[in-house]
């Protein structure tokens, strides 16, 4: 039987690391989601509120939730000092020009369920998601540590379930999120002032391909492995 002759020091560092990935995900990524103003924040008493600010800062239970747009161009932006707009007028020596699109956060105070459930939902579907990884990946690290190295099936089949984590999972939380958004910006009350387009982010569906293929080619190495160790 080979031996696997790693750094297993190196192993149990990234061990640790990852174990305190996994906490700073669940206290500043789960938990503050949840007990941010867009999750049960408001149901919450007002020591939870002193606590969390005393221990982690102001904006350790998140602010008020707010959604990047592109606004129309009838839309007139005042500034104070004037700014010089493109067209409008000569511009002075020395002085620059702003010309649009112009874009700007809308803060959403009082979000119904639908807009509720895609913002919310789509953050909370991240946060589980990297939870689940890291813990994956601890599993692989573990392997380094061990006689029998960490080319085995088991960890091909780590890497295909992250692989689905990724492409799957974490496109189900773009399209919450983009849902979310497209609701927010399409309220009677902000779309005159708005472009509003449903678009998503299909990195992680490429980022989960990628990962695929490479699970499917460490699963190759594991096999060939195995009849490696057979024959000697």
């Amino acid at each position: 039987m080979m031996k696997f002759r790693g750094a297993r020091p190196g192993a149990l560092a990234l061990e640790i690391v990852l174990y305190i990935g996994v906490a700073a995900v669940a206290v500043f990524g789960l938990l503050r989601t949840l007990l941010g103003s867009m999750g049960f924040g408001g149901m919450l008493p007002g020591w939870v509120w002193g606590v969390g600010e005393r221990l982690f800062g102001s904006y350790f239970l998140g602010e008020v939730p707010s959604v990047s747009a592109r606004l129309v161009n009838s839309v007139e932006v005042h500034a104070t000092p004037e700014l010089y707009a493109y067209g409008a007028e000569p511009v002075p020596s020395g002085r620059g020009e702003f010309s649009g699109p112009f874009e700007a956060r809308v803060s959403v105070f009082a979000p119904d369920f639908p807009q509720r459930f895609g913002l919310l939902g789509g953050q909370l579907l991240a946060m589980l998601l990297a939870l689940g990884i890291l813990l994956i990946l601890v599993g692989i690290v573990r392997t380094l540590r061990r006689e029998q190295g960490p080319f085995i099936f088991a960890n091909a089949k780590r890497l295909r379930l992250i692989a689905w984590l990724v492409g799957a999972g974490g496109t189900a939380s773009a399209l919450l999120v983009a849902g979310g958004q497209w609701l927010v910006l399409n309220d009677a009350a902000i779309a005159p002032f708005v472009v509003n387009r449903f678009e998503f982010n299909v990195v992680p569906l490429l980022v989960g391909s990628g990962i695929f293929v490479f699970a499917e080619v460490f699963r190759r190495g594991a096999a060939m492995h195995s009849d490696l160790e057979r024959v000697i």
